[in-house]
C-alpha cells in the first residue's frame, strides 16, 4: 500500500462516527424511559397517567433526535478534521 491509499484509509476511518456505540445508547436511554413511564402510568391510572403517558412520548423523541443530533455533530467534527 502506497501512502496515498494510506492516508485514504485513515480518512476514511476518521470521518465515520461511531453508530452503534450511539445506537446502543440510544436503545438503553429508550428502554429505560419506556418502562419507567409505562409503569408509572400504568400505575397512577386516569388524567394524571395520560400526562405521564405524553411526558414519555415527548422524552422518546427528545432521545431520538439528541442521539442523531450528536451522531451529526461527530461526522461534520471527523470530516472537518480530515480536511
Amino acid at each position: 500500500m502506497n501512502d496515498n491509499n494510506k492516508a485514504i484509509d485513515k480518512s476514511s476511518n476518521a470521518s465515520t462516527p461511531r453508530l452503534s456505540s450511539r445506537i446502543l445508547i440510544t436503545w438503553v436511554e429508550l428502554m429505560i424511559v419506556g418502562i419507567v413511564g409505562g409503569l408509572v402510568g400504568t400505575t397512577i391510572g386516569g388524567a394524571p397517567g395520560f400526562i405521564v403517558s405524553l411526558t414519555t412520548t415527548l422524552l422518546t423523541v427528545g432521545i431520538i433526535f439528541y442521539n442523531v443530533n450528536e451522531l451529526i455533530k461527530d461526522w461534520i467534527q471527523a470530516t472537518q478534521e480530515t480536511s
